[in-house]
């Protein structure tokens, strides 16, 4: 019983475990004289993932000393809320500011660090999803009334999280929220002009900003 409970469990909020890779492109500028530096997160944040992101946002915060700009962009559809938990608070810690910019999609969990940062750009064809924090499918033929309120409690728990980030970079009311985020079938969609309206961002820009130093955490 308590293995089939721990698989329960393993199931909630773990998508593929994809590794991480980490690539940099640099031109000839002093490490001292960068002041911009540029990173894009691509696909679903996982474990490693996040661990390779906060790993480069440690190297940029340690080398790139007098870095006034750090260009955070995203393409992903969400992952792992725990994940994506660690990257937000990574973000907040960040001794340079970060800006965080939605490049193509923002979904999910990969909402949570995109509101850490206090400057929120987006793309003008960019969009946002909104939805409930959900769980992959149970292959166990002995459901019980139990694991059910395990897994009850823990997409709970998850939603409340999502409530308490959107609290503090949308203006959306918690009843508001309550929609999208307990009902599947309205999830909400936000344009790059929704989501300026609702707070979710605080520009739209049309390029991508131009850096001497790039980084791209993406799957294998």
């Amino acid at each position: 019983m308590k293995k089939k409970t721990a698989a329960l469990l393993m199931a909630i909020f773990l998508p593929s475990m994809a590794m991480a890779n980490t690539y940099q492109m640099a031109d000839n500028t002093m490490f001292k004289d960068v002041k911009t530096v540029k990173v894009t997160f691509s696909g679903l944040i996982t474990i490693k993932k996040s661990a390779a992101f906060m790993s480069v946002l440690d190297e940029i915060n340690q080398r790139y000393v007098n870095a006034e700009h750090v260009y955070l962009y995203f393409n992903s559809v969400g992952g792992d809320m725990d994940s994506a938990l660690s990257m937000y608070y990574a973000i907040r810690g960040s001794r340079l500011p970060v800006t965080t910019v939605n490049l193509s999609v923002v979904a999910s969990a990969a909402t949570i660090p995109y509101c850490a940062a206090d400057q929120r750009q987006s793309m003008k064809e960019a969009i946002f999803i909104i939805h409930p924090a959900q769980m992959g499918s149970l292959d166990d033929k002995n459901v019980t009334p139990s694991k059910i309120r395990i897994t009850e409690n823990y997409i709970s728990n998850y939603n409340n999280l999502f409530m308490n980030i959107y609290s503090h970079c949308t203006d959306f009311s918690a009843q508001q929220l309550k929609e999208p985020l307990y009902s599947d079938d309205s999830r909400l969609y936000l344009s790059a002009a929704q989501s300026v309206q609702h707070r979710m961002s605080t520009q739209i820009v049309d390029k991508v900003a131009a850096a001497p130093v790039s980084y791209f955490v993406t799957d294998d």
